[in-house]
């Protein structure tokens, strides 16, 4: 006869529940610590092939406050707008680079993945007519890894490809870890 046998049924689930309930309190999830937030309503247009700093502010602020990465630390960048590329064709897009810049340093760094092979990830593309329509809100995740300590500030820079101007609306920027 086994111990636990001894144990009336009743006692062995409670005791079965209470191990369980103990293991799931222990694998408690990971929580993400928000670094910056910011959002912006309104349109912005008239960027091209050149690229220009988004504003990420109603007051027009072109980078996020700074933040700290420590040694080995990661943060990932999530950015949505509606999009919209003015362009006749079809072969026309809005490209972004998610920019961390060092604060101390200047250094800037493209995040992965947005600015793949030199501009061909698509935030959003050209529907073949002229003017701007065909809206659509997007998001991109980029990743902060492999980056020196210290204070960083967040930028995106959209640019068009093969002709159009682009237009962002309406946008959110959250940085986590």
């Amino acid at each position: 006869m086994s111990k636990l046998s001894r144990f009336p049924v009743a006692s062995r689930a409670l005791l079965a529940g209470l191990i369980g309930a103990a293991a799931l309190a222990a694998a408690v999830p990971a929580q993400a610590e928000i670094l910056v937030t910011m959002t912006r309503q309104g349109n912005f247009s008239g960027f091209g092939a050149g690229g220009t700093l988004m504003p990420l502010k109603p007051d027009g602020a072109t980078q996020t406050p700074a933040f700290n990465v420590p040694a080995g630390g990661r943060f990932i960048v999530s950015y949505s707008a509606e999009c919209s590329n003015d362009a006749p064709g079809t072969t026309s897009w809005v490209t972004l680079e998610i920019r961390a810049v060092n604060v101390n340093t200047g250094a800037v760094k493209v995040l992965p993945p947005t600015n793949t092979a030199g501009g061909q990830d698509a935030f959003c593309t050209s529907n073949g007519t002229a003017g701007h329509d065909g809206w659509a809100t997007q998001t991109v995740i980029a990743t902060g890894v492999q980056l020196p300590a210290g204070n960083y500030r967040i930028q995106v820079l959209a640019r068009t490809v093969n002709g159009g101007t682009g237009w962002l609306s309406d946008s959110s920027l959250v940085v986590w870890r």
